[in-house]
C-alpha cells in the first residue's frame, strides 16, 4: 500500500548474529521441554482398563465359583490314576516326599512333582475334597491369566473370544473336568494360559516372566506330552520380550532402574530352581533316576502311531466337526480313529490370517497366527510319537 505524502518509510530490519542466536536458543528450549502433559482423564485410562479386565476374568471364573460351592457337598473317593495321585500328594512333606511326577504305565513317572506340591495344602486341610479345590485353584489361575492377558493385548473382543472358547470346551467335555485332579485334564487350561502368555509377551508386564516360568514348569512336569510344546513356545515368548506395548492399554514407561528391571528375572530363576530341584536331586541320588528312564524310553524304538494317524487326528480337531466344540469323536476299541482325512478348515483360516497380517504389517496378529501354526506342527510330531493307542 503506498504511504501518504510526507511520511518516510521505516528502515529495513536486518537480523544480527545476536538475534539469530536468541531465536536458535528459544527453538531448542521448546524442543527440549517435550509435549504438554496429558489431561487427567487420559492418565486414569489404564486404571479403567485394568478394572474391565478384572471384571472379564471374574465372569470367566463363574463356572468355577459354582463348582466351589458344590465342593463341600461332594462325597468323592479318588480311584485309579487319581487315587495314585492322592497317595503321592499325601506323602508331600514326609520322609517320602515325591521327587518325580505322576506315574505312567510305561514304567516311568512324569518329570516333576509340582502338581503334588500345589495340591498338598488343600489336601491337608480338607482331605480328598481338597484335591477338587486344588484343581479348581490351578484352573482358576490359568483362566485369570487367559482373560486378563487377552484383554490387555486386544481389548474386550479378543478377551471375550478366549473366554468363549473356554465355555465351548466346558460345554462339550462337561464342566467336571475343571475340578478333576487327573494330570492329563488338569494341564489343559494351563496350556492355554501358556499359549496366551507366548502370544502376548510383547505387551505383557515384566512380572509375567516368573509367571511364564511357573506355568511352563508345571506343564512339563505334570505331563511329559506337554514338554515339546514348552520347548517350542518358551523361546518364542522370550523373543517377544522388550517390544513396545500397546498404547493406551498400559501405564507409560517409567525411568529405568536396574534393580526394578532385574527383579523379575531373579524371581523367574528362583521359580525354576525351586520347581526343578526335586527331579534334579532324584537324578543325582539315583544314578540318573527318572529323567534317565524318560530319555532311555524315548530314544528306544517303539511301535508308534505314525504321521498318517497324527495328521488325521489333528485335522479332525481343526475341522468343522471338531470334538472340542461338542461333536462326536470317532473311536475304535476305545482309541481315536477318524474316518478318512478330515478337512482342516481351522488350519486354512490360520494360514490365511497369517498372510493377511503379514501383508497388512500387523506384527502382533502375525505373531498370534505363527504361534498357533507352531503348536499345530508340534502336535503332529507329538501324536506321531505316541506309543500304543491315542485315547480320547
Amino acid at each position: 500500500m503506498p504511504l501518504p505524502s510526507g511520511v518516510e518509510a521505516p528502515p529495513a530490519w536486518s537480523p544480527t548474529s545476536e538475534d539469530l542466536l536468541a531465536l536458535t536458543t528459544a527453538f531448542e528450549t521448546a524442543l527440549a521441554s517435550g509435549p504438554a502433559p496429558a489431561p487427567a482423564p487420559a492418565e486414569r485410562r489404564p486404571v479403567r482398563h485394568r478394572r474391565v479386565g478384572w471384571w472379564l476374568a471374574l465372569g470367566a471364573l463363574l463356572p468355577m465359583f459354582v463348582l466351589l460351592l458344590r465342593t463341600p457337598f461332594q462325597d468323592w473317593l479318588p480311584i485309579g490314576d487319581v487315587g495314585t495321585i492322592a497317595l503321592r500328594v499325601a506323602e508331600v512333606g514326609t520322609r517320602h516326599t515325591p521327587l518325580v511326577g505322576p506315574y505312567s504305565h510305561f514304567g516311568w513317572s512324569h518329570p516333576g512333582p509340582v502338581l503334588f506340591e500345589i495340591l498338598a495344602p488343600p489336601y491337608r486341610v480338607f482331605g480328598t475334597g481338597g484335591l477338587l479345590l486344588g484343581a479348581l485353584l490351578i484352573n482358576g489361575v490359568a483362566m485369570w491369566i487367559i482373560a486378563t492377558r487377552l484383554y490387555r493385548a486386544g481389548g474386550v473382543a479378543v478377551a471375550t473370544f478366549g473366554i468363549g472358547c473356554f465355555w465351548a470346551t466346558s460345554w462339550s467335555l462337561g464342566l467336571s473336568w475343571v475340578w478333576y485332579p487327573w494330570n492329563p485334564n488338569i494341564a489343559m487350561l494351563p496350556f492355554a494360559a501358556l499359549l496366551v502368555l507366548t502370544w502376548t509377551s510383547a505387551r505383557n508386564s515384566r512380572w509375567d516372566l516368573p509367571l511364564l516360568a511357573l506355568v511352563a514348569s508345571f506343564l512339563a512336569q505334570t505331563h511329559v506330552a506337554y514338554a515339546p510344546f514348552v520347548v517350542a513356545l518358551v523361546p518364542i515368548a522370550l523373543l517377544g520380550r522388550g517390544r513396545r506395548r500397546a498404547p493406551g492399554l498400559v501405564p507409560p514407561p517409567k525411568p529405568p532402574r536396574a534393580a526394578r528391571d532385574r527383579a523379575p528375572v531373579f524371581l523367574a530363576i528362583a521359580v525354576l530352581v525351586v520347581a526343578w530341584l526335586p527331579p534334579i536331586v532324584d537324578a543325582l541320588v539315583h544314578d540318573g533316576g527318572n529323567l534317565r528312564d524318560l530319555v532311555d524310553f524315548w530314544l528306544t524304538d517303539h511301535q508308534t502311531l505314525g504321521f498318517g494317524s497324527a495328521f488325521r487326528i489333528v485335522f479332525l480337531e481343526l475341522s468343522v466337526r471338531a470334538p472340542w466344540i461338542g461333536f462326536h469323536e470317532p473311536t475304535f476299541l476305545g482309541a481315536v480313529a477318524p474316518r478318512g482325512t478330515p478337512i482342516p478348515i481351522g488350519l486354512f483360516l490360520v494360514v490365511g490370517a497369517a498372510i493377511a497380517a503379514w501383508r497388512a504389517g500387523d506384527r502382533f496378529a502375525l505373531r498370534c497366527a505363527l504361534t498357533v501354526l507352531a503348536c499345530i506342527g508340534v502336535a503332529v510330531l507329538s501324536i506321531a510319537r505316541i506309543v500304543g493307542f491315542a485315547y480320547p
